[in-house]
C-alpha cells in the first residue's frame, strides 16, 4: 500500500514539462476549499456567538437608544417621529424641535445603508393617531426596490440582520439571501475573527464596549439626536464633504413602492407626513438643469400622493463649512440652520 502511493507520488513530480503542476492542483484544490471553510466558519460564529462577523454592532445600540425613547411616549400623545437615513440623525434636531414646538420629538434616523424600506417598516410599530412624521428621505431611497434587493448587493443589511433582527429575515427572499452568502465570501474580516478566536465576540461585550467609547457616532441625546458634530466646526473640510449627493437619473422613483406602502400605512393610522429633502452640501452641480428637473421631480412624486411639499431645496443645501464628515452629515451649526427652516415647515402643515 505505502509502496504505490509512493510509487504515484513520484510520477506526479516525475512531470519534466510541468513541474508545477502538483503546486497549481493543490492550490485550486485549496482556493475551491476555502470558501466553503469560511461559510461553514461564520455559520459557528452565528450559531455560537449569535453574530455575524463584520457587523455594524453600533447600529443596534442606535436602535435601542432611539426606539427606547419612542416607547416612553404614550400612544395616545402626538409625538413627531423623524425617519431617515443618517443626514436626518446629523442634520435634523429633535430636541430644538420638541422645545419649540411643545410636541415630542424622537430622531429615529438610522443609516442608509440599511436601505430605505427596512428603515421606514421598522418605524412602523411607533406611528399613531395625529403624529407627524418627518421624512428627509436620502436620494438613492427613491430608486430602490426592496430589502431583498439591498440584502443581496449589499453585506451592511443582510449581517445586522442576522446578528439582530432575524424575524425580519421572512420578508427576504430565499434566492436574495444565497446571493449574500456567496458575497460575504469575498469579504473577510481578519480583526472579527481574531476577536471570536480571542473569546471576545459577544453581543454584550462589544454592545458595552461600543457605549464606553466616547470617539464614535453612536452617543445621542435623549431625543435620538446624534453627538458627535457637536462641536466639529473648525475641523478642515474633508473630501467626502465636496461630494453632491443627488445622483439624478430617469429612472422611475419608487420602483419597488414601498415609499407608497409606508404613506398608506401612515394615513390609515391617521399620522400626518411631512416630506422633505435631505440636508446635504451644495455644489455647483444644483445649478445644473438635470439637477434641478430631478428635485422638481421629488416634489411631484410627494404631490401626486396627495402630500403637501413645503421644503426647497435651497433650504436643504448647506455650504461646506457647515458640513462634518460627509455630504449627509452636517455640523453643529449646520444643523441648527436646517431645523430652524424644517420647524417653519412643521407649522405651515400643521
Amino acid at each position: 500500500m505505502n509502496f504505490h502511493l509512493f510509487k504515484a507520488k513520484k510520477t506526479i513530480f516525475k512531470d519534466s514539462k510541468n513541474p508545477y503542476k502538483t503546486y497549481v492542483i493543490l492550490s485550486m484544490v485549496l482556493l475551491s476549499i476555502l470558501p466553503i471553510l469560511k461559510t461553514l466558519l461564520d455559520l459557528n460564529i452565528l450559531l455560537t456567538t449569535g453574530r455575524m462577523v463584520g457587523t455594524d454592532d453600533g447600529v443596534n445600540l442606535m436602535f435601542i437608544k432611539k426606539e427606547k425613547r419612542a416607547l416612553q411616549i404614550s400612544p395616545h400623545q402626538q409625538k413627531i417621529l423623524i425617519i431617515s437615513g443618517s443626514n436626518g440623525s446629523y442634520g435634523i434636531s429633535a430636541q430644538t424641535i420638541s422645545q419649540e414646538t411643545g410636541i415630542e420629538a424622537v430622531n429615529l434616523s438610522t443609516n442608509a445603508p440599511l436601505g430605505g424600506e427596512y428603515i421606514l417598516k421598522r418605524a412602523e410599530k411607533f406611528i399613531n393617531k395625529g403624529d407627524i412624521i418627518i421624512l428627509p428621505l436620502e436620494y438613492s431611497f427613491y430608486h430602490q426596490k426592496n430589502s431583498s434587493t439591498i440584502f443581496s448587493t449589499e453585506l451592511y443589511l443582510g449581517r445586522f440582520m442576522f446578528s439582530y433582527d432575524q424575524n425580519s429575515l421572512k420578508d427576504i427572499s430565499k434566492k436574495s439571501i444565497l446571493r449574500f452568502w456567496v458575497r460575504n465570501i469575498s469579504d473577510p474580516d481578519p480583526k472579527g475573527y481574531l476577536s471570536y478566536f480571542m473569546g471576545d465576540l459577544s453581543k454584550e461585550k462589544i454592545l458595552t464596549k461600543i457605549e464606553e467609547q466616547t470617539n464614535n457616532c453612536y452617543q445621542f441625546n435623549s431625543y435620538g439626536d446624534i453627538l458627535c458634530n457637536v462641536g466639529k466646526e473648525n475641523l478642515p473640510t474633508k473630501k467626502e464633504v465636496l461630494l453632491t449627493a443627488m445622483s439624478p437619473t430617469n429612472q422611475e422613483l419608487d420602483p419597488g413602492g414601498y415609499i407608497d406602502r409606508f404613506v398608506q400605512f401612515a394615513k390609515r393610522k391617521g399620522a400626518t407626513i411631512i416630506p422633505l429633502y435631505p440636508v446635504s452640501t451644495l455644489t455647483k452641480d444644483y445649478e445644473k438643469v438635470d439637477f434641478k428637473q430631478f428635485s422638481e421631480k421629488i416634489k411631484k412624486f410627494w404631490q401626486n400622493k396627495e402630500i403637501n411639499f413645503h421644503d426647497s431645496l435651497n433650504d436643504s443645501l448647506l455650504p461646506s463649512r457647515l458640513m462634518y464628515n460627509s455630504s449627509y452629515h452636517p455640523n453643529e451649526s449646520g444643523r441648527k440652520i436646517r431645523t430652524k427652516k424644517v420647524i417653519e415647515i412643521i407649522k405651515k402643515s400643521v
